[in-house]
């Protein structure tokens, strides 16, 4: 079966895609910022409305992909809301200021959204000359899921071996 998902920003589209046979939802605000954290209301009816994964965007602001104690502690409190209303996972990525992945909050956040799944957002199309390292991922946090984009081929990156990681190591 092939998984179609569909990332959307509001609950009009979140709608559609399940009726049109999308199989999981990434769910935020203003995908044209990048992707926000959505409004927990909408992430609630949402939820309650259409029986298919639901993935919920950490992303407080647009500014950039570095977090404060603040913006941490709105992340933590999104994170115990979709454990209570049984989303599938969460979409979070994070650099410092140097534009390099922040693997001590990449770290903090995967303590604290287990068992939710944790993908990583395009985040690291910002880091300058990243080269991933599969292997890298799981000895910082159990990943599911890492999206981001390789100029070089000008093509998505294939998460395939990092999923067939994952369930192994599960």
């Amino acid at each position: 079966m092939i998984l179609k998902e569909v990332c959307v920003d509001n609950l009009n589209d979140a709608i559609n895609a399940y009726k049109c046979g999308a199989n999981r939802i990434e769910f935020c605000s203003n995908l044209d910022q990048d992707g926000l954290t959505p409004k927990i209301d909408e992430l609630l009816t949402l939820s309650n409305t259409i029986d298919i994964p639901i993935r919920c965007m950490l992303r407080p602001h647009s500014n950039s992909f570095i977090y404060d104690k603040d913006d941490l502690k709105k992340i933590e409190n999104t994170i115990n809301i979709c454990k209570k209303i049984k989303i599938d996972g969460v979409v979070f990525g994070s650099l410092n200021d140097e534009n390099e992945i922040d693997f001590d909050i990449l770290k903090y956040i995967s303590k604290i959204s287990k068992p939710l799944k944790l993908i990583f957002h395009k985040a690291i199309d910002f880091t300058p000359g990243y080269k991933p390292d599969e292997d890298e991922w799981f000895r910082i946090a159990n990943f599911s899921q890492c999206d981001f984009h390789i100029p070089e081929c000008n093509a998505n990156y294939s998460t395939a071996s990092l999923m067939s990681k994952t369930e192994s190591r599960r």
